[in-house]
């Protein structure tokens, strides 16, 4: 309890200081929330009150996750998806700790420090099996953090990216790393121990916390047995011999014998150096960052009190002010165990990421944010000289060449150091601050949009200047970029908050697109109804519904099949680039969709890796579009759709059904009359 005290007393000491120092600690910031306030004010009818920022520094604060949520995708974008994530257990069993318990006759319950230290030594020995040693191979990047279990007990997951070269790309790759099976006791009774120890989950029945309400263990066990791994679906399927290994367990009362379907993936010189649950998975996508980070945005501070500042508001008298307190929130909201008062204390950290990102700043001309103290705005104005945006614009414009560098890729090869961007060979990842869309920084998203996409600019003009023309908005530059303003660019937000966000953003940022283009919002909703009409033989004016406006839906969407469409003469130049037997294949299908009377309409193209079979189709689909036939593309794996040109998975075009380990089998959820059906 004293170790409790002694770290909640820094926590609150830091606090109130940021707290009581609001009106003395100035940023020119945060517009956005407090123009949220100040309309939910309104909307209450109350006056509008104070706002109390919590800064991103506070570890735990949800604008800090974030920025480590943000800083992981970027690494995972720069460096390629992860491999392998690692969560390693803390065990109060561990040799050490019984040791220096029995030495000091003490419990290990109340030994945090020693508790602490000991899972410290076993995560470093772990970093240097996998980082120094390279059992899995040679790692690019790797992110750790820290989770405090409800029983206090302290947890690490890792999340480690691999090169190319050491990167799994099959079954065989997988078995040489986890295992899912028992090993022979009488060849290593040591880790047949440790497997039935710690590496056994269940058995589990319904009545377990696993369960879900359909039935089913939300972890897929028992799993079934294989006698061979498989990573070509969601998720991987490890191999499980039907070998009798195994051993009986008394389970609510009766005998039960616990297989290999039972055993968590595990990698057997890892287990035995650590002695604990080490639970490996193989992750070779984003999402597995959003899973990883996930378990902060879920875990020890928000899931115990939330209370609603809104909420709050609105339970107050009518004569009280409209407050937003993000300082008393995060108060209410916090919760914090013995085991994590003394990481607090002794200053440990608990999240790490390599390599390290740096965040720039996004801006408008002459609008960058300054910290000042109340009192020396004149000083701080005279003192600042600028930012790392417009130091990078300075770079450029002093360039000798062209260098096609992006905004973000400057950390590469500089580092800012007095104002300005000096060589460095660091390794270093760079990312652009993150913004909410919002029409209240419309400008702002728009600046971030050109800088991911234009490079050597060297001024807020120049950004603004499309083909010799200075655009008076950004936004307008983006539009003629074609960056902006139409049905895909907003499929591809959707997307993109889908691979990086979670369900509440997903919903906020789709209601956000609603509000603000209302006219194409509009006619994109009465296009879905309409085609659901249709599936009934009804129209849209048979219910005093307005026509569809073909206008407001083609001048704001851009179909794929129209970026592909080249114009005849281009189309013929690639067929005089076909080889012998390519040509072949090619004027056979041409002669079968061009002759109505030919039967042959089925075709099979086979041959060894690289010999341009997915050049032969390419060339196919722009001829055939050319002469403005359709052309429906499509191909069983995601990574076959991705060869061809608009190319989407055979589920995906036509609903064909696949099968998943524990959603069971998918089924076509195409109807009959819709619009897809008829018209793919």
């Amino acid at each position: 309890m004293y170790r409790l005290n002694g770290a909640l007393r820094i926590l609150y000491e830091w606090l109130s200081f940021r707290a009581t120092h609001q009106q003395t600690l100035k940023a020119e910031s945060y517009h956005a929330l407090r123009r949220f306030v100040e309309q939910e004010a309104h909307r209450q009818g109350r006056r509008f009150g104070k706002i109390v920022i919590l800064p991103r520094g506070m570890y735990g604060s949800q604008r800090h996750m974030k920025e480590l949520f943000y800083d992981a995708l970027a690494v995972s974008q720069k460096t390629g998806h992860p491999s392998w994530m690692i969560t390693l257990t803390c065990n109060r069993k561990w040799p050490e700790i019984v040791e220096e318990c029995r030495r000091s006759n003490t419990d290990p319950i109340y030994r945090y420090d020693v508790v602490n230290r000991a899972f410290e030594m076993r995560v470093t020995q772990l970093l240097s099996d996998v980082v120094r040693e390279q059992i899995f191979g040679k790692v690019t990047g790797e992110m750790t953090v820290r989770e405090f279990q409800g029983r206090g007990l302290t947890r690490t997951y890792g999340l480690y990216i691999m090169r190319p070269e050491d990167t799994p790309t099959c079954g065989q790759d997988i078995d040489k790393i986890l295992w899912a099976h028992f090993p022979d006791e009488a060849e290593d009774p040591e880790l047949f121990d440790l497997v039935k120890r710690y590496m056994v989950h269940g058995p589990c029945d319904q009545n377990s916390s696993c369960h879900k309400k359909n039935g089913k263990c939300r972890f897929c066990f028992p799993c079934d047995f294989r006698d061979d791994t498989d990573i070509t679906g969601k998720r991987p399927l490890y191999r499980r011999p039907n070998d009798g290994r195994g051993f009986w367990k008394r389970e609510n009362g009766e005998m039960v014998f616990i297989e290999n379907r039972w055993v968590i993936p595990y990698n057997p010189v890892l287990l035995l150096r650590c002695k604990g649950h080490l639970n490996i998975m193989y992750s070779p996508s984003t999402s597995a960052c959003k899973y990883f980070y996930g378990y902060l945005f879920k875990g020890s501070y928000g899931n115990k009190v939330h209370i609603s500042m809104v909420k709050r508001n609105e339970r107050r008298p009518p004569n009280q002010p409209f407050d937003h307190d993000e300082i008393q929130e995060f108060k209410e909201m916090r919760h914090m165990g013995p085991y994590e008062a003394h990481y607090y204390i002794m200053g440990v950290s608990q999240a790490h990421i390599y390599p390290p990102v740096e965040v720039l700043p996004v801006h408008e001309e002459m609008k960058e944010t300054i910290i000042y103290v109340e009192g020396n705005e004149q000083r701080a104005l005279e003192r600042h000289e600028g930012t790392k945006l417009t130091a990078w614009l300075e770079l450029n414009r002093n360039a000798r060449r062209p260098r096609n560098k992006l905004y973000t890729d400057v950390v590469e090869d500089y580092m800012y150091k007095g104002n300005a961007w000096q060589p460095s060979n660091r390794h270093t990842i760079g990312r652009m601050a993150s913004l909410a869309t919002t029409g209240f920084n419309s400008e702002l998203h728009h600046i971030r949009l050109l800088l991911c996409n234009r490079t050597d600019i060297t001024s807020f003009e120049h950004l603004r200047t499309v083909e010799g023309q200075v655009h008076p908005t950004y936004k307008s530059a983006c539009e003629a970029l074609n960056l902006a303003e139409n049905e895909e660019e907003m499929r591809l937000v959707m997307y993109e908050l889908l691979l990086e966000q979670f369900p509440s953003t997903y919903r906020k940022t789709f209601a956000i697109i609603l509000a603000h283009d209302e006219e194409l919002c509009y006619q994109l909703a009465l296009r879905d109804i309409s085609e659901v009409l249709g599936e009934y033989g009804k129209i849209l004016q048979d219910y005093d519904l307005p026509p569809l406006d073909d206008g407001v839906l083609q001048r704001n969407r851009k179909l794929p099949e129209e970026d592909a469409v080249l114009d005849p003469a281009q189309a013929d130049e690639l067929v005089t680039t076909l080889n012998e037997e390519q040509r072949q294949f090619f004027d056979a299908v041409t002669s079968a969709v061009n002759n109505e009377n030919d039967k042959k309409k089925y075709f099979f193209l086979t041959g060894p890796g690289g010999t341009g079979k997915t050049y032969t189709y390419n060339v196919l689909i722009d001829y055939l579009l050319s002469r403005e036939k359709q052309v429906v593309l499509a191909a069983y794996t995601g990574v076959g759709a991705s060869l061809l040109k608009n190319g989407r998975t055979s589920h995906k075009a036509f609903g064909l059904p696949f099968e998943d380990e524990c959603l069971g089998l998918s089924r076509s959820n195409l109807k009959l009359q819709s619009a897809e059906a008829q018209n793919p």
